[in-house]
């Protein structure tokens, strides 16, 4: 028996041998008509290398073809992974003090916002209550503060209103001065005038004394004549009409020499109203002076309440932006304070320590007493509401991979689940030179946990390819794997990708659409032999 099958063993591997690198010697048997020198000569030389291409007249050699067209493929890509948590979280204390809560068993469900750890508050109420009325005396400042800024503003109109009235004080002032300086040239004249009326009292007081002494020499005359002609009379050497005469005579002179007086005496009155006039004209030029100077004065005191007025505005402006900046630094110190306040708030708030999400608890929260710190663990908590399934795909099919493509899943104690691929990494894993790929899929009743080894399926882009027998799969010369088709009467060798393998038989691509393809007689053909066709189901 053992030889028996070594015998067997050995033929079979000569047939294989014969198919595979002779196939040219068995083509030869086969054929249903012998070839004549002249191609036996042609197949040798093609054989030994020396002959070109020619083509060879035989005789048809009868295949099986089967009409194939492509049709869509949906591709699985199957890998292994793990289960892992969407959410898992290490509670960590954010205040320093002793847990004054008792501790929860790890493994019982929480949910969200439930008190986990609590902290003693210490002195952090006191200092709360105290930044809250640092808060509420700072909001007390700010009317005071908007007061000042409105009473800056009224001082700011008030100073703007008097501008005018101000400047009408120079206005007047100017229009004075203007007036005292065209009297100027009045009051002189005034002055000269004065003078010159002195001066002509002045030149009448030698005629005035002329007039006297002459008035004077005719009443000496007029005495002398009168007395003469009195004696003359009594010694009766003159008539009466002569004394009368001469009578008439004296008082003519002494009429004379009063008027004379008369005049002198005008004139010394004439002198002394010049010099009056003088002086009054004096007096005015002086007074116009006065006002002159008076006027500048007004006028520099005017300009002075302008300068003053509008260094009132300044101030005021000034005061404005000293009370805004007043009004800025109480609602900074406000919020200063609500900050503050806020901070206190927060640090108590952090006392209590609340769960994130609702989960199980993977720890025991702190234990009763113990001391927290920042960073120090109060629990751990896993949300297994949903999982990932984590699957890591090898570079060849990653391409073939989308986002929110299908997934199927199967635990290890056979759970299925569903989902969609929610992550493919755009960077590979140094050493296994794989994509991590993670599927989101619902946990609605928690039975999958964190960390179970999972088949992982998820579907691939579809290809167009072609469904055909294992059989119909030949290789050429060189070792490479593809199929023969119908090329006219001939056949060609095409090369294919082996995409799929079923029971129905196997899936490539590499063809065309619509292909006739062999699938009896391939593995006696070459590209020189012709054929007799065949159809599948005809």
């Amino acid at each position: 028996m053992r030889l028996f099958s070594i015998v067997v063993a050995i033929f079979v591997l000569g047939s294989f041998y014969l198919i595979t690198f002779q196939r040219d010697i068995i083509q030869n048997f086969v054929k249903t008509d012998s070839l004549d020198s002249k191609n036996r000569d042609i197949i040798d030389d093609i054989n030994s290398g020396k002959s070109k291409k020619k083509k060879i007249t035989t005789n048809s050699f009868s295949v099986l073809v089967k009409k194939s067209v492509a049709t869509e493929l949906n591709n699985l890509i199957i890998l292994r992974g793990r289960s892992e948590a969407v959410r898992q979280v290490s509670v960590k204390s954010q205040a320093t003090g002793l847990i004054i809560s008792n501790p929860l068993p790890k493994g019982i469900k929480v949910s969200e916002n439930q008190i986990l750890c609590e902290i003693e508050p210490g002195t952090k109420l006191i200092q709360l209550n105290d930044a809250q009325s640092r808060l509420e005396e700072a909001i007390a400042r700010t009317p005071e503060a908007n007061s000042r800024v409105l009473e800056a503003e009224a001082k700011l109109q008030e100073a703007i209103a008097r501008t005018p009235e101000v400047m009408s004080r120079v206005l007047e002032a100017e229009a004075k001065l203007n007036e005292a300086l065209s009297r100027t040239p009045e009051a002189d004249s005034r002055v000269t005038e004065a003078l010159a009326s002195l001066q002509e009292a002045k030149a009448r007081i030698p005629e005035a004394a002329g007039r006297v002494a002459e008035a004077k020499a005719r009443l000496t005359e007029a005495n002398i004549n009168f007395n003469a002609a009195k004696k003359l009379k009594a010694g009766g050497y003159a008539s009466k009409s002569r004394l009368a005469s001469n009578e008439s005579l004296k008082k003519q002179a002494e009429a004379s020499l009063e008027a004379a007086k008369v005049g002198v005496e005008r004139s010394k009155t004439l002198i002394t109203s010049a010099m009056a006039n003088i002086e009054t004209a004096k007096a005015g030029v002086e007074g116009t002076k006065a006002k002159i100077k008076s006027a500048k004065v007004n006028i520099e005191m005017a300009k002075t309440g302008v300068e003053t007025n509008k260094s009132s505005i300044r101030t005021a402006m000034a005061n404005i932006e000293t009370a805004k900046a007043g009004v800025k630094t109480t609602k900074a110190g406000i919020e200063s304070a609500r900050a503050l306040v806020a901070t206190k708030v927060e640090q108590i708030d952090r006392l209590t320590i609340l769960a994130p999400f609702s989960g199980f608890l993977e720890t025991n929260t702190a234990e009763l007493g113990s001391l927290m710190q920042p960073g120090s663990l109060c629990a751990t908590i896993v949300d297994l509401s949903s999982v990932k399934l984590v699957g890591f795909v090898p570079e060849k099919d990653v391409s073939r991979i989308k986002v929110s493509a299908k997934a199927q899943g199967r635990t290890s104690s056979g759970q299925e689940m569903v989902g969609r691929v929610s992550f493919i990494s755009k960077s590979a894993d140094t050493a296994t030179r794989t994509f991590r790929l993670e599927v989101t899929v619902s946990n609605p009743n928690e039975t999958i946990s964190d960390g179970q080894t999972v088949e992982i399926k998820v579907g691939s882009d579809g290809k167009k390819a072609h469904l055909l027998p294992a059989s119909a799969l030949t290789l050429d010369t060189s070792g490479e794997m593809g199929v023969r088709v119908v090329n006219g009467n001939l056949s060609i060798f095409k090369k294919v990708i082996l995409l799929k393998d079923t029971i129905e038989g196997v899936w490539v691509t590499g063809l065309n659409n619509q292909e006739d393809i062999i699938i009896v007689g391939q593995e006696y053909l070459t590209d020189e032999v012709q054929i007799k066709i065949s159809y599948l189901g005809s």
